[in-house]
């Protein structure tokens, strides 16, 4: 940690100056605990740290205070989920998905303000989190700063401590994530391999990219791995990201899609949709799995989706979110989607529903609930009037394609050209 200079002489107590040398000398102690010990002392308050899911790792004085955030930690070593809930969402819920310091003296911590702290790695991922309690003591003008210096200390220590623990949450990260070297990789792929059984699928079920959405997940992941076996789970970008175990083949069968059905049904309160892979051998495949899931999770608002019912479309999902997507529809679409607007007629879902049947004509009339007759007849027209041989067989495939893109960037609500 580099040293700024202090702004001015400030005769507090709490300073930058100070906050350096005190975490300096509890770092070199090679003691989490003393990092605590150390910003009790210095602001002269009471001071906790909890883990990424609102576990206990210290709390500093080490006796209960009448509060009753504090007194509850103390007695059992865990928040509450509903606690949990209502601290994310009185104080978190519009900030980004991580946060810096903040001081809160309402709501929740109406009774005794507090500085709120996240620790967390250069790559965005949720160490701990820790709480100052103000008590009587005013917000002084080097408090917030101060507590962004506790924080890189604590990520210091937490990183180390989370390095040491290999755990399972933490391998499926390291899969996952592209800045992993390939040595973290094949030691995360060696630890993931003896918890669970082969074969494998992912669920990826997103939390939104707030702070409380992703900050509460954790505590969703630990309800989740604790309620289903075979089964490890982590928060990863904006999603909670769950791998599965010993699936018997490619494509789920009916008693295994049960299965993850009720497990996706556990986190459905907080977090309505869940998108689930296919299944797959090798965990060094993970990540073309996890954006299966990932994308097979944006189609819908709510539900558990699978990647096999819904394939190709998650692929049309990726493609929405690039800015090329438009590029890739058959320039005959908008032509004849304005061409109804001015002439009422109904030749763009006549030729949607022909092309999405794969020129069933039986189905496409059945679909459009007309007679067989009208059909032909629009389609011959639609040949005619944009000169398009919707028949050919590149030229079939291009516009099967072309709707797809064309629906996904109206269900999303992104702009085109039309």
């Amino acid at each position: 940690m580099s040293v700024p200079e202090d702004k001015g002489n400030a005769p507090e107590k709490v300073c930058p100056r100070n906050a350096y040398a005190a975490f300096f000398h509890a770092l070199c102690a090679d003691d989490t605990n003393a990092v605590i010990r150390a910003a009790s002392e210095l602001y002269e308050c009471p001071v906790l740290l909890t883990d990424e899911h609102y576990r206990l790792l210290y709390q500093y004085p080490e006796h209960r205070l009448g509060q009753s955030i504090w007194d509850s930690l103390h007695d059992t070593g865990v928040l509450p989920l509903d606690t949990i809930w209502e601290y994310q969402q009185a104080f978190l819920s519009d900030t980004p998905s991580i946060y810096e310091p903040f001081y809160a003296d309402w709501g929740p911590a109406a009774e005794v303000p507090r500085i709120f702290g996240e620790v967390y790695t250069p790559a965005g991922r949720i160490l701990g989190h820790f709480a100052i309690f103000k008590m009587d003591r005013p917000l002084g003008p080097y408090d917030l700063e101060v507590a962004g210096i506790l924080a890189q200390a604590l990520e210091i220590r937490l990183s180390q401590r989370h390095s040491r623990d290999a755990s399972s949450a933490g391998c499926l990260i390291d899969l996952l994530s592209d800045e992993s070297s390939p040595q973290s990789r094949l030691f995360a792929s060696s630890v993931l391999s003896k918890r669970l059984k082969s074969g494998f699928c992912v669920m990826c079920t997103p939390v939104g990219k707030s702070a409380a959405g992703r900050a509460f997940a954790a505590s969703a992941v630990d309800r989740l791995c604790l309620t289903f076996r075979n089964t490890v789970s982590a928060v990863y970008g904006d999603c909670i990201v769950t791998l599965f175990g010993e699936m018997s083949g490619r494509i789920q069968t009916d008693r295994e899609r049960g299965f993850l059905t009720r497990a996706a049904e556990t986190l459905k309160t907080s977090y309505p949709v869940s998108g689930i892979s296919a299944c797959f051998s090798a965990l060094s495949d993970i990540g073309k799995y996890y954006r299966q899931a990932y994308y097979t999770a944006l189609l819908e608002q709510k539900g558990t989706i699978f990647y096999t019912d819904e394939a190709p479309r998650p692929l049309f999902m990726q493609l929405a979110g690039s800015d090329a997507a438009e590029a890739y529809i058959h320039p005959a679409l908008p032509e004849i989607f304005l061409y109804d607007q001015k002439h009422n007629t109904q030749y763009f879902m006549t030729l949607h529903a022909y092309s999405l049947s794969m020129h069933n004509k039986d189905a496409a009339a059945d679909t459009l609930r007309i007679h067989r007759n009208t059909l032909m007849y629009r389609l011959n027209r639609i040949e005619e009037l944009f000169s398009l041989p919707y028949e050919d067989e590149r030229t079939a495939l291009h516009l099967l394609n072309s709707f797809q893109i064309w629906d996904i960037l109206n269900r999303t609500g992104q702009p085109h050209s039309v």
